[in-house]
């Protein structure tokens, strides 16, 4: 019976562990850029030299170009703090590269890194523009809008965005997934360590029981 007892105590330590764990670090997709169409391409990317595949969205282009995208349905981004983007730089011009998210009423906040190297980066920064708080990056609010604040209950739009660092070399860039991500408050982590302490003196339990 004493061993039924701490095996039960354990699955649901485990189980309250992982469901908050999930809770802490859930995430909002705003797209995945699988066979992305935009709704318009200008500057460099207005040239038609982009294509689109189930698993990206590919741009070939010299100089600054973007494109837009109208959010169908709005993503419900209520709770998140980061910003993720997963692009990866295949050939040429170690580009800095944009995300601008747009809500109902206008707003746009900016999201930028720069000089991005050969291969895959995962890019993240924080909702709210903080300057100098992630290296190698910056943010900023493009268009104030209508109500002060991106609201991320009803994220309406996007642009992505790639600015070369020469008039004359070639980028070769795809986008693969944007996300709004939360990350675990202290609070949470406080939460998630006492469990993981439980399960420990669990385990100790039934090793004396067991001697």
């Amino acid at each position: 019976m004493r061993s039924l007892g701490n095996s039960f105590a354990l699955a649901v330590a485990l189980a309250a562990g992982l469901a908050l764990g999930n809770r802490a670090v859930a995430d909002t997709l705003v797209t995945t850029f699988d066979n992305y169409n935009p709704n318009a391409e200008y500057g460099a990317w207005s040239l038609g030299f982009n294509t689109s595949d189930p698993t990206a969205y590919t741009t070939v282009g010299v100089g600054f170009g973007g494109a837009y995208k109208d959010i169908i349905p709005n993503p419900d981004g209520t709770g998140e703090t980061m910003v993720e983007l997963t692009v990866t730089v295949n050939e040429g011009d170690a580009p800095n590269v944009l995300a601008v998210l747009g809500d109902t009423d206008g707003s746009e906040y900016a999201y930028r890194w720069f000089t991005l190297g050969p291969g895959t980066h995962v890019l993240t920064q924080p909702l709210s523009p903080v300057p100098g708080s992630v290296p190698g990056a910056d943010s900023f609010i493009s268009n104030p809008g209508g109500a002060a604040g991106l609201n991320v209950s009803a994220i309406d739009f996007l642009h992505i965005q790639v600015d070369a660092h020469g008039s004359s070399t070639p980028y070769n860039v795809s986008f693969d997934n944007l996300r709004l991500i939360g990350v675990p408050e202290p609070a949470s982590l406080a939460v998630i360590g006492s469990g993981i302490v439980g399960v420990a003196a669990i385990g100790r339990r039934r090793a004396v029981v067991k001697a």
